[in-house]
């Protein structure tokens, strides 16, 4: 690729992005944890409901295959009490009126229904507090199990070998026709997913130096950390994960991040593995416990306080913005927020901006939306819809290559 000084690349990912190389959308996620569950069980189930009514069993009947990876048995087995303790909780307070529909609903729908809930009638006697405790803990099994099947998908080695950022961060022409990355000159990139198929890419493929921008680096088990980069400075490639990452763990009080090299999250605090229970080097053992940092899906995120500085910086530094897999949707208003802020702060004559889309149609309505959002500041910028499958964009045969590097 033509390298050209004048440009300025930020990449916005979305969970489209992942979705070719296996991974499933939120909608498919109870989809996926049922379909996981019945694979490693001995029993035999006759369907999804026969499985979902005979949760009882999961735990007893998951395979303990000794050839299995033992952290992916770890994860199933968090997953089959987490899910199995969400099902009950969610039908004894009639959020789902039986354990089928939760295959109708998706995390996001079952966590804002949790927060909606309010004391009925048959809760009057509960003794005090058990309500918030018990909204809680749905809540906290909500979310584990989101991040539990998420992390059985970012530790699959057939996904791996799909990665689809693999052919962005280098994409090979041909021995005779040399390669080019589409990261290879001074390029910014926001992902919105917790996966982190994107981090391993940058790690194992990119030549030159990339960093995590927006977070802090801590130091774990008083071992300093480092991610892709040991001098800002030099990078090449900046990456912001504003709903955090699997592969991220947090530190409350000096408020630093550390970085996982196993990619997978990690269920921290009372009652779980010590290996999990790591500490920040600015406390002592006893007291520093670090968190897994994760926003949850929810209809209203809180964003980091420092990724969104990063992003508003990184949106007023492009000329040519990028956007794979993500419709910029009303729940994520934050996002919209600060799209227009970063726009209203950029000082180029024209943005051009890119919006790569399973479907034309939903493609060119991103674009509208966009454009809503940004309102006045429409006449900088200049939106190019582009339909795609997976990351068949990357095809240089095709005429999909063709747009993207127009674009570029």
């Amino acid at each position: 690729m033509r390298e050209d000084r004048e440009t300025k690349i930020l990449w916005v990912f979305g969970a489209g992005a992942s979705t070719s190389s296996g991974f499933p959308v939120s909608c498919e996620l109870f989809h996926s944890a049922i379909n996981l569950l019945r694979k490693h069980s001995t029993k035999k189930y006759s369907d999804n409901a026969d499985c979902l009514e005979n949760r009882t069993d999961w735990s007893v009947y998951l395979s303990s295959n000794e050839n299995d990876d033992p952290v992916r048995r770890r994860l199933r087995n968090g997953l089959s009490r987490t899910f199995k303790d969400l099902l009950d909780d969610l039908l004894y307070c009639h959020i789902i009126d039986n354990a089928v529909n939760i295959l109708k609903t998706n995390p996001e729908e079952i966590i804002k229904a949790i927060d909606d809930l309010q004391p009925s009638s048959r809760h009057t006697r509960w003794p005090k507090g058990s309500f918030t405790s018990l909204k809680d803990k749905m809540r906290e099994n909500a979310e584990k199990t989101y991040f539990y099947i998420l992390s059985e998908f970012n530790t699959d080695n057939s996904i791996r070998e799909r990665n689809p950022y693999r052919d962005l961060v280098c994409l090979h022409r041909g021995p005779d026709r040399g390669h080019w990355r589409f990261f290879e000159t001074k390029t910014k990139i926001i992902s919105f997913n917790y996966d982190t198929l994107l981090d391993e890419a940058l790690s194992k493929y990119h030549l030159r130096f990339w960093n995590y921008e927006g977070i802090r680096l801590s130091a774990i088990n008083g071992i300093s950390v480092s991610a892709g980069l040991r001098d800002i400075s030099a990078s090449t490639v900046s990456l912001i994960k504003p709903h955090g990452s699997l592969n991220f763990m947090y530190c409350p009080k000096c408020q630093g991040t550390a970085i996982y090299d196993d990619w997978v999250f990690k269920d921290t605090g009372p009652g779980s593995m010590t290996s999990n229970n790591r500490y920040c080097s600015c406390s002592s053992m006893e007291t520093g416990h670090m968190r897994s940092q994760l926003t949850p899906p929810v209809y209203r995120k809180d964003l980091f306080f420092l990724c969104r500085e990063a992003m508003e910086r990184s949106l007023a530094w492009c000329n040519k913005l990028i956007v794979v897999g993500y419709s910029f949707p009303d729940q994520d208003s934050h996002v919209q927020e600060v799209l227009a802020a970063g726009i209203q702060a950029n000082r180029s004559k024209q943005i051009q901006i890119l919006v790569i889309d399973q479907n034309m149609n939903k493609a060119k309505k991103i674009c509208a939306r966009i454009k809503k959002t940004l309102g006045s500041f429409t006449k900088k910028i200049k939106t190019t819809p582009c339909p795609y499958r997976g990351m068949e964009f990357l095809d240089t045969a095709g005429k999909r290559m063709t747009v993207l590097n127009e674009c570029i």
